[in-house]
């Protein structure tokens, strides 16, 4: 085994903490109990001073920043896919299929990862000129059609 070998390494890690839990028994529990209690004393004192309300919109908070971050590093890998434009800030979801519901929506809804990626599989990102010239085509099909 080689001191590169990370598969070696971490079996030889495990085996000396195996080794040390083994010999002090004792002050292994006691680290733990003290770790576990003070831990708890923290979480316990968090939730006296906040408001369920206030979690709640801490949670929020937290995860509109995950989302937003997702969509935003999203739109970066793969840009415009008419002009290949790769400005995140410009670029927008096209719902080509069914639309469930709008990504902005999602965000401020705090919806999981794994709706908003089902609901990007239904569009196509396009830069704002692009998505305004595609609607804007669109609009004037359905007026060639419906005028007689």
């Amino acid at each position: 085994m080689t001191r590169f070998d990370p598969e070696g390494r971490k079996k030889l890690n495990l085996m000396a903490v195996r080794k040390y839990r083994r010999k002090n028994k004792e002050l292994v529990k006691m680290s733990a109990r003290k770790h576990y209690w003070g831990y708890k004393a923290q979480i316990k004192e968090y939730l006296q001073k906040t408001s369920t309300k206030t979690r709640i919109e801490e949670w929020k908070k937290k995860h509109r920043k995950i989302n937003r971050e997702f969509l935003d590093n999203y739109k970066k890998l793969h840009g415009c896919t008419r002009c290949g434009m790769k400005d995140y800030r410009c670029i927008d979801f096209h719902h080509i299929g069914k639309k469930n519901f709008c990504l902005g929506i999602a965000v401020g809804a705090c919806l999981s990862i794994n709706l908003i990626e089902k609901e990007i599989e239904n569009c196509v990102l396009l830069c704002k000129n692009c998505h305004g010239i595609l609607h804007w085509d669109e609009r004037k099909r359905e007026e060639k059609i419906d005028t007689p």
